[in-house]
């Protein structure tokens, strides 16, 4: 499986819907009654992120849920680490 997909003759690949795994990320929590919801994404440069980012929160925004922090990672233990720090001093 790759995250990104090229159209090439003689070439196929399979790759992920990655607004709907955004969707689908941010919904999980608000069907189990969370009303405030925090997204660690990775460089906000690159597609894959991107696309997270606008499926969660359309996701959030269709259900009326605040998004409280967002916070980048950039796909490294630490960058992710001291991410993870950020949100939850300002939760």
């Amino acid at each position: 499986m790759f995250s990104h997909g090229r159209d090439a003759e003689g070439l196929a690949s399979i790759t992920t819907d990655k607004l709907a795994g955004g969707r689908l990320a941010a919904r999980r929590p608000v069907e189990a009654g969370s009303r405030r919801l925090a997204l660690l994404s990775g460089w906000r440069r690159f597609s894959i992120s991107r696309d997270h980012q606008f499926g969660f929160v359309a996701e959030r925004h269709d259900s009326v849920v605040e998004l409280s922090e967002h916070q980048t990672g950039h796909f490294v233990p630490a960058g992710t680490r001291e991410a993870v720090a950020q949100m939850m001093d300002r939760l």
